[in-house]
């Protein structure tokens, strides 16, 4: 849980950090990442009931990560295409609106990127708490929280590589390791259990045994040889 929340706080800071450098006008920018926030707020409510809360964190933390990897694309490929577009009369004649531009398309990936790891961001409060006993649940979210914060201390350095490295290919590097790094934790919590509508543990042997471990035999040193 800890590479999950490490994770969720990188990205979601570093995408928000990210808000003013990915190119395009700043405060379009920052009305759509408030928008997508809400969204992605608000579907985490309704889908970890639904769907459970695994499968919504998994699916939101690849939604992220697909998003942010797709900027690659638009960087490196799109470009070419588009620059055509701004030589063709009709097309410069309208290039002040939003869409014309293929920065605005990495813009939009870097939103959906954006809207999935605020649905995590949501949903790890909710799920975190639920894996672990009674007794040990503050703790653990301590020190969870520890690897959170360590994420979103490196998010701003990784955000800002386009302050170093030409600005279309700095941005697409950020997002890929947003992207990356998002995936990634995003298939690291399929081994994690299910808890909607299930019991919170309050002993060890209960977490356990929620996660299909049989506790009780590894805890029991006299049993030892059946684990």
């Amino acid at each position: 849980m800890s590479s999950n929340r490490f994770a969720t706080g990188m990205a979601y800071y570093g995408l928000t950090y990210n808000t003013g450098t990915i190119g395009g006008n700043i405060y379009i920018n920052f009305f759509f990442s408030v928008l997508v926030e809400c969204i992605g707020y608000s579907s985490c409510l309704i889908l970890s009931s639904k769907l459970g809360r695994k499968i919504t964190h998994c699916g939101s933390l690849i939604l992220a990560g697909v998003g942010c990897l797709l900027t690659i694309f638009t960087v490196l490929f799109a470009g070419e295409g588009f620059a055509s577009c701004r030589d063709f009369k009709p097309c410069n004649q309208y290039r002040h609106l939003y869409f014309v531009d293929y920065i605005w398309i990495t813009v939009g990936l870097s939103m959906i990127g954006k809207c999935g790891v605020s649905a995590t961001y949501g949903n790890i409060y909710i799920f975190t708490p639920e894996l672990f006993p009674t007794y040990l649940r503050s703790s653990i979210l301590g020190a969870s929280n520890v690897a959170a914060k360590i994420g979103i201390l490196v998010s701003p350095y990784i955000a800002n590589i386009a302050d170093f490295v030409e600005k279309d290919t700095g941005n697409a590097i950020a997002l890929s390791i947003f992207g990356f790094v998002t995936i990634a934790a995003g298939l690291i919590s399929l081994t994690l259990p299910e808890t909607v509508n299930k019991k919170l543990p309050e002993t060890i042997d209960e977490a356990l045994e929620l996660s299909g471990t049989h506790g009780q035999d590894c805890l029991n040193k006299s049993n030892q040889e059946h684990c």
